[in-house]
């Protein structure tokens, strides 16, 4: 099956992405969504250079998937190859990091 990702711009402001997996009575269910967040950081001359991350939005709870009503969505786009490969970077990334917490916090013991 292939995966649905979209760029979702959320009427609070907030730029996701995230794979789709359905849309039933007016509701959005969400796969590992992530929250685009700008940063600054010096070069290496000390200008100010502008860059994206991706964050987990669910990053506070265990789950990995969300249900969001479709009137909160302003407006939905399909991300571009290299966005598409950087947020599958970053979910795997987040993915292990969330493994290696709980088991720290279950066995006291550090993964890796």
């Amino acid at each position: 099956m292939k995966e649905n990702y979209r760029v979702i711009k959320l009427k609070s402001g907030e730029e996701l992405i995230a794979e789709v997996s359905t849309s039933v009575d007016g509701k959005v269910t969400l796969l590992k969504p992530m929250v685009f967040k700008t940063i600054v950081v010096a070069d290496p001359t000390g200008m100010p250079k502008e860059g994206i991350v991706l964050k987990n939005w669910l990053a506070f709870g265990n789950q990995t998937e969300t249900t969001i009503p479709e009137d909160f969505i302003a407006t939905t786009l399909e991300p571009t190859k290299d966005v598409v490969s950087y947020y599958i970077s970053e979910k795997d990334k987040n993915s292990n990091l969330y493994e290696k917490i709980a088991m720290f916090i279950v066995t006291g013991k550090q993964i890796g």
